[in-house]
């Protein structure tokens, strides 16, 4: 392990050091298509949630699933189309469709079974794309799954109070997702409150989804390749720890059919390869609730600066990361305010102490 003196009492541990216990889950959300799996092949990313899954032929999304498995990768088989009022809701042969719970009965009924898929996918912004009015069928499919799997029921809607129904869907669902898109106008810290605003009220387990497409990506944002550009890699590395220190169980990305549309995707895939096991390693000491050996206390006077204290592999630890784009600093004090340390810290920056 390489330390660096910082001060009698501080050590810096240089991120890669091995002081990790449990580990978080990423995945990417995408089409389906085998050209995906392909990508994440190999990849330490091995989850992959086909965004509306192709259902106009049954051979064809076996195929798919038939691929992902030979490839280790993990599926969310998603069923946001299976609601009448979305204009995706499939016309097939093979499943009845004038009935959206006999549809999803068919299709859970066909594939609960298959071993590359390891969740159910009920929907994403239900507040816009379901409807609070018919959110009981939401709720209705989550039952006819259950029917058949235990595997877990995953559902995204944006983070309160634009989301709405979040009490609603505790009650039936395993894992909440949320998000917010902030770049490039927006602070990064948005991430940490959206994620946070889930984990702060709900014990269901939440998945952060981080941003890596650009605006100029889709007309809905009517911007140009600057105004609408896509997070650099050290945007993509704050955002994910942000989503882990605010509670996130893993990380899913947004998405990997725009990245891989970006003239520079196959440098950031490469900084994802190696990025993911660094939020791994770290993971331990992040979700880390065990309590200080020493009582220590945090002065921190700027909303996108963040920090924890607890003690992690028998030491008390101090993990902070900078969400901004300029340097700023916050103070350590001791259980009588006095200061014990000022902690500097460069844009994008995260630093992991361990405090003697």
């Amino acid at each position: 392990m390489v330390l660096r003196v910082l001060s009698p009492i501080l050590f810096l541990f240089l991120l890669g050091s091995p002081i990790s216990a449990e580990e978080p889950f990423f995945g990417f959300y995408a089409f389906t298509d085998k050209k995906y799996i392909d990508e994440l092949n190999g990849s330490p990313i091995n989850y992959l949630m086909p965004y509306g899954m192709t259902l106009k032929e049954e051979q064809t999304l076996r195929d798919f699933l038939d691929y992902a498995l030979q490839h280790k990768i993990k599926i969310l088989f998603s069923l946001k189309n299976c609601y009448k009022n979305s204009k995706w809701y499939p016309k097939i042969t093979w499943c009845p469709t004038e009935d959206e719970e006999k549809l999803v009965d068919c299709i859970v009924s066909k594939f609960h079974e298959h071993e590359a898929v390891k969740g159910w996918y009920l929907t994403d912004e239900p507040t816009d794309t379901v409807g609070e009015k018919n959110k009981s069928t939401i709720e209705a499919h989550a039952q006819t799954i259950r029917r058949y799997s235990e595997k877990p029921i995953y559902i995204e809607d944006y983070a309160p109070p634009r989301g709405v129904m979040w009490d609603f869907f505790a009650g039936f669902t395993d894992y909440m997702m949320t998000t917010g898109y902030p770049v490039p106008e927006k602070s990064l810290d948005e991430v940490y409150t959206n994620i946070n605003a889930l984990t702060s009220k709900y014990s269901n387990p939440v998945i952060g989804i981080v941003q890596v497409f650009g605006k100029y990506q889709y007309p809905y944002y009517n911007r140009d390749e600057i105004s609408g550009r896509p997070p650099t890699t050290d945007e993509i590395r704050i955002m994910s720890y942000l989503a882990l220190m605010a509670g996130a169980k893993g990380v899913f990305y947004f998405s990997l059919h725009d990245l891989m549309k970006q003239p520079d995707y196959r440098a950031k895939m490469e900084y994802l390869s190696t990025l993911i096991p660094e939020l791994k390693e770290n993971y331990g000491l992040i979700s880390s609730k065990t309590k200080l050996g020493k009582n220590y206390k945090l002065n921190i006077w700027k909303k996108d600066v963040f920090a924890k204290l607890t003690n992690y592999g028998g030491q008390d630890r101090l993990i902070a990361v900078n969400a901004a784009s300029v340097a700023q600093s916050f103070d350590l004090l001791d259980a009588e305010n006095k200061l014990l340390q000022k902690i500097d810290m460069n844009h994008y920056e995260i630093k992991i102490i361990g405090l003697k």
